[in-house]
């Protein structure tokens, strides 16, 4: 029994052994032959695959055993093969066929490949066998016989059209390495171009190349060489001379064949074009003349014809319309106009053409242009008619005006604005003595209100209204850009620093629905300007912003940076005089302004808004930024949102003499000198005259100039002149004081003015007589700068 079950063991190892060996004898088979075999399970799952196919696909043998098969497929690979694979496959058919499949690394293949199902004794597939082999190469062989062939088709049809169209050679021509070149074909075309026989170029092309013009030989020669580096058709017009020693023109054209051997094969055509060559001089002689006179024309030049075709299009009207001349040739002339003048242009034309009525023939007038980008331009219009054989043509001469109207808009805008200057500045001086008035007489009847508190209050109130209105005008001032800025207010700024201090009260008063986005260049330069007047004029900027926004809300971006004129070449149209300036950029995204509304915008008391709108706001930025020197300028487009330009000089310095108010506190020295007070204004006068003599000072009143000349020829001595600048009679303050001071030296001059700003007599007066007194004023400042004015003259 034992033994029994021995000899079975024994011989079971001895079959597992055997079949082992044959397993491995398979194995080694497999993995020697050079086409790549793979075996899966019916679910497609590799149970094994052989050496060639991990050297196909760059992937171990164990890293793809119970990977699905799936995995070699990838972007490329057909879904309509794969799926012819699977129907075979679950049908029990064998498949034979190419696909793209993937490697490990990610780069593909064409793929042959045979797949057989396995079957068991019940007819079951229990495996598929697959062979694999890459077909890539043999593709790529393929495809460059198709190419091949592919432009030989092309070649040949190329030939075929310049044969049956135009008379003269075909060839093929053929340079070896060697450098040997030759004619292996040539039509019979050859000898009516060149005079020679194919036969006399069959074997040596150099009898053809006898016959180039010395100074085209080399370009010929070049131009073969390229082509046959570059592989590029080959093109070129050169000269012949003919043993007769006429010169003829040639036109060469050759598409190259990189042959086997190395050598270059070109197969092409030639043609005589000695005629066209000619022709083309004769143009080209009476091109020159006619572009140098339309070159030089300064205007713009439009040919058209009875219909409105253009024929010429000189280099001004490109430059004038912005189209090239290439654009608009064979185009109707309504094409440069505004589409509300199309029929009227064809009606002006065709009444002239049947009735000879020429209301716009030989007649100068200003027109509207549309330019290529849809903008309209301002243009003078002339047109003269002449004749090209039976054909009536028009010449169209076109000047670009816009510069001039801009101008003329620009002065206009200039004297309107400085005749609100002149209205405001008149205001601002009977303003000042009426209030000058006012205040005199409050501090006039100060110490009569001591130990009455309430009445000192009432007056006290009463003077602060009445410097409130002193501000007002200063501020409306600021309009004409002539109202000077408080001494202590012009200081070196960061306007930088200023901007972000303003932002939090601008972003409180426009609502969270407003966004603010600030974009300033670090290390920017100090600009001396007046703080409130410029947070003032950022505020009515950012007022103005939010009104032209939706309910919605909206944005608004502020940038500040150097511009320089040697870095930016645009802002022409403002005179920028050479100088640096910090740029300052507002913008919102609100409904935009037309362009009247954008010429109107600085204007005082012009508003777009129905309600609350003053029409201040823009026009004192636009005070403060000519206070400053500098320029604003404003662009909008409807829809799409506004942009303010400020351009603030770096070097302003506010050259402005004021003498400050004097502190209350300060103690008032009176005096027993005789003072000669020159006033127009009788009230205020009067009202200064007591002051003066309160403080001890005698007072000679006078009306104006001539007044006080009288008045000064019978009086004693007198030590001040206290006057007014401006005033009736023919002679100024500034007048009056050189003609004292001329023959009475010893006088001092204490000049005042009701004009809050500098004009001529202002510079007169402070070039030679020292600061001005600006109206209102309080008592203690006119004491304090009457005595400081003798005070003066007495160290002197």
């Amino acid at each position: 029994m034992i033994a029994g079950l021995i000899y079975y063991k024994n011989k079971a190892e001895a079959e597992l052994k055997a079949h082992l060996n044959k397993l491995v004898l398979s194995n080694q088979a497999l993995d020697s032959i050079s086409q790549a075999v793979l075996i899966t399970s019916v679910d497609y799952k590799i149970i094994y695959a052989n050496k060639a196919f991990e050297d196909t696909n760059g992937i171990k043998q164990n890293e793809v055993i119970g990977k699905k098969c799936t995995f070699m497929q990838g972007p490329l690979s057909s879904p309509i093969i794969i799926e012819k694979i699977r129907t075979a496959l679950k049908n029990g058919q064998p498949f034979h066929g190419e696909i793209i499949n993937y490697r490990k690394d990610g780069s593909h293949y064409w793929n042959e490949i045979s797949i057989i199902p396995i079957f068991n004794a019940q007819q079951e597939i229990t495996h598929f066998v697959s062979t694999q082999h890459d077909e890539s190469e043999r593709k790529i062989t393929e495809k460059t016989i198709e190419k091949s062939a592919k432009k030989t088709a092309q070649l040949l049809e190329e030939i075929q059209k310049l044969t049956s169209n135009v008379p003269g050679m075909i060839y093929q021509f053929k340079l070896e390495k060697t450098g040997k070149s030759y004619f292996p074909y040539c039509s019979e075309g050859i000898r009516d171009l060149f005079l020679v026989s194919p036969e006399e170029i069959l074997e040596d092309a150099q009898v053809l190349f006898n016959l180039i013009h010395p100074e085209d030989i080399n370009e010929l020669n070049s131009s073969i060489l390229e082509s046959a580096k570059t592989g590029e058709p080959w093109q070129l017009e050169y000269r012949t001379i003919f043993p007769d020693q006429s010169l003829h023109w040639m036109l060469g054209n050759a598409q190259p064949e990189a042959l086997d051997d190395g050598s270059i094969l070109w197969h092409g055509f030639i043609s005589d074009i000695s005629e066209i060559k000619q022709k083309e001089s004769q143009l080209k002689e009476q091109d020159s003349k006619l572009n140098s006179i339309l070159k030089s024309a300064a205007d713009g030049i439009i040919l058209i014809d009875s219909k409105g075709t253009m024929f010429l299009f000189n280099g001004a009207a490109e430059h004038i319309f912005g189209y090239t001349a290439a654009e608009v040739m064979h185009k109707n002339i309504r094409l440069l106009m505004q589409e509300s003048e199309h029929s009227q242009h064809d009606q002006y034309l065709d009444n002239y053409l049947n009735t000879g009525d020429a209301k716009i023939i030989g007649i100068g007038r200003e027109v509207m242009g549309k330019n290529k980008n849809g903008q309209l331009i301002p243009l003078d219009l002339s047109i003269s008619e002449w004749k090209l054989g039976n054909e009536r043509m028009f010449t169209g001469i076109v000047r670009d005006i816009s510069e001039r109207k801009k101008v003329q808009a620009q002065l206009i805008q200039s004297q309107k604005m400085d005749a609100l200057s002149q209205l405001s500045g008149g205001l601002a001086h009977d303003f000042n003595n009426l209030l000058g008035i006012i205040i005199a007489n409050l501090d006039f009847i100060e110490p009569a209100l001591q130990g009455n508190a309430k009445a000192m209050e009432r007056q006290q109130s009463a003077i602060n209204a009445a410097m409130r209105g002193s501000d007002i005008t200063r501020r409306l001032l600021q309009l004409s850009r002539k109202s000077p800025l408080p001494l202590n207010e012009i200081k070196p700024k960061s306007v930088g620093g200023l901007i972000e201090e303003v932002l939090g009260l601008l972003k409180r008063t426009l609502g969270a629905d407003i966004n603010i986005n600030t974009f300033i260049e670090p290390n920017l330069p100090l600009i001396t300007l007046d703080a409130t007047a410029f947070e003032n004029a950022l505020i009515n900027l950012a007022i103005n912003a939010r009104d032209a926004m939706p309910d919605t809300g909206g944005d608004i971006v502020i940038y500040l940076h150097h511009w320089r004129p040697e870095i930016f070449n645009h802002c022409k149209d403002i005179n920028l005089d050479n100088q640096a300036y910090l740029l300052l950029e507002f913008n919102d995204n609100g409904k935009g302004m037309s362009a009247d509304v954008c010429e109107r915008v600085f204007e005082p008391f012009f508003s777009t808004k129905t309600e609350n709108g003053t029409g201040l706001g823009l026009a004192m930025v636009y005070g403060f930024v000519k206070q400053l020197h500098g320029h604003i300028r404003v662009y909008s487009e409807q829809g799409i949102g506004t942009m303010f330009h400020i351009f603030l000089p770096i070097d302003a310095v506010q050259n402005i003499n004021i003498i400050e108010p004097a502190s209350r506190h300060l103690p008032i020295q009176g005096g027993k000198e005789t003072i000669l007070l020159v006033d127009d204004e009788v009230d205020l006068r009067e009202v200064t005259a007591e002051h003066l003599t309160t403080f001890g000072y005698s007072v000679i009143q006078a009306k104006n100039g001539m007044d006080a000349l009288d008045k000064l020829e019978h009086a004693g001595k007198v030590d001040l002149l206290l006057s007014d600048i401006v005033m009736p009679g023919g002679m100024d303050g500034v007048t009056l004081a050189q003609d004292i001071v001329e023959s009475c030296p010893h006088i001092a001059v204490l000049l005042t003015s009701g004009y809050p700003h500098k004009n001529s007599s202002s510079d007169r007066s402070e070039t030679l007589f020292g600061e001005i007194l600006h109206k209102p004023y309080r008592r203690e400042a006119l004491m304090l700068a009457v005595r400081k004015r003798m005070d003066e003259k007495i160290t002197a």
